[in-house]
């Protein structure tokens, strides 16, 4: 009551006529703006602001309890230090780090009953909070004022370190912003957290349609949640066909299967080549189709978290290769009497070695491309093959030696 009287006080003397006049009154009548360094503007977080109006004095009229929601933009910014990714959804925030700043100075004004007179709207209390999955509170901030005598002490209170301002100058002082919190580092951990904005306030209420003037005790709650994820995403690729180890790259002759692992996990991308762009898949596992070319595949998380960027380049076409005597060419199978050479080529991941066997060798040994192998050689079969990067390998060609 003693709160109550001396906001009365000060109404009466401020607004004699209409507060202390009671026979003329009678005669007559969340959310938060995320914006990561280093990334583009971040979407606002908005909600629902939930007020709860009590009546803690009537002064005219029968006034009631009532309740109402409001859409709310708090304009609180949210942000990692080096940011990677930061994403907002309706009343979600996702921080790729565990390490970030609660940001009041750029705060919109606070939410006032249409009915409020005069902007007679004084905030008491007003907390921002972050909640563990336990339901601990982590991390919070929280201002409050005793406006019940003066002087106003207004306490400003981090994490159970208090700040406190005495004011003496008379009511007004006890108005109160949000941006007077300023930015905040906050450390906490990997995990999913529920935040919160607890808003109490008193205010008048003047409603000549209803002959209601009131004093009134509020409440609003806006809530939401915090993700924080500083692990970036795991990426495996595999052989389609043989289940190896594929690195990036590589140059491939089977089909790619990519396997993603993140506790948030939330989609892969991928490039095909000869495209301009990137598509997706939400599963957790992609396997590239047969074209040839170099593919490029990363995966990304809830948070903006993301993989290395892994390349490799599929090549299922089997190199070419022919056989030329005396510098013109001759069919596989063919029978010369003059030198020889072989030459291959290559349309995708090209010519990795060419192979050769002559009729004294048991075995295949490395030739260079073009190499002249004089008719003084010896008679006898010769054979070449070539591989490409790939793995893939020509058709043998030989050719028999006769002199």
């Amino acid at each position: 009551m003693r709160k109550n009287r001396n906001i009365i006080k000060y109404f009466c003397v401020s607004f004699l006529t209409l507060i202390c006049g009671i026979t003329m009154l009678s005669a007559t009548g969340s959310a938060l703006e995320v914006n990561a360094a280093g990334n583009s503007p971040i979407t606002s977080i908005s909600g629902t602001e939930y007020h709860t109006h009590t009546v803690s004095q009537s002064i005219i009229g029968s006034p009631t309890n009532y309740t109402e929601s409001k859409y709310k933009s708090t304009g609180i910014k949210v942000y990692a230090p080096n940011n990677k990714g930061t994403t907002t959804s309706g009343t979600s925030i996702n921080v790729d780090a565990t390490s970030f700043y609660v940001d009041f100075t750029g705060a919109n004004a606070m939410y006032m009953p249409s009915s409020v007179y005069e902007n007679i709207c004084y905030t008491t209390h007003y907390r921002f909070e972050i909640i563990s999955s336990s339901g601990y509170t982590s991390w919070y901030i929280d201002y409050s004022v005793d406006i019940s005598e003066e002087p106003y002490e207004r306490v400003f209170n981090v994490n159970g370190s208090k700040t406190i301002k005495t004011d003496t100058e008379g009511t007004d002082c006890i108005n109160f912003q949000p941006t007077e919190l300023g930015s905040r580092l906050v450390s906490l951990y990997n995990g999913s957290f529920t935040w919160k904005l607890t808003r109490e306030y008193t205010w008048l209420k003047y409603d000549t349609t209803n002959s209601i003037y009131a004093m009134y005790e509020s409440k609003s709650t806006l809530s939401g949640t915090l993700l924080l994820d500083s692990y970036t995403p795991s990426l495996i690729a595999k052989g389609y066909t043989n289940g190896s180890t594929i690195t990036s790259g590589s140059y491939v002759n089977q089909r790619v299967t990519f396997t993603a692992s993140d506790t948030n996990f939330d989609r892969i991308y991928y490039k095909i080549p000869g495209y301009s762009y990137y598509l997706t898949t939400y599963s957790n596992t992609y396997t590239s189709t047969a074209v040839n070319g170099w593919w490029y595949v990363y995966a990304v998380d809830d948070v903006g978290n993301k993989t290395s960027e892994f390349s490799f380049y599929y090549d299922a076409t089997k190199p070419t290769g022919s056989i030329s005597s005396n510098g013109t060419t001759v069919a596989s199978g063919s029978y010369v009497s003059k030198s020889l050479a072989y030459t291959a080529t290559d349309s995708g991941s090209g010519i990795k070695q060419i192979y050769y066997k002559s009729p004294v060798s048991s075995s295949y040994q490395a030739y260079s491309a073009g190499t002249i192998i004089p008719a003084t050689a010896g008679d006898g079969w010769y054979y070449f093959y070539s591989v490409d990067n790939a793995g893939n390998q020509s058709s043998t060609m030989s050719v028999y030696l006769e002199t």
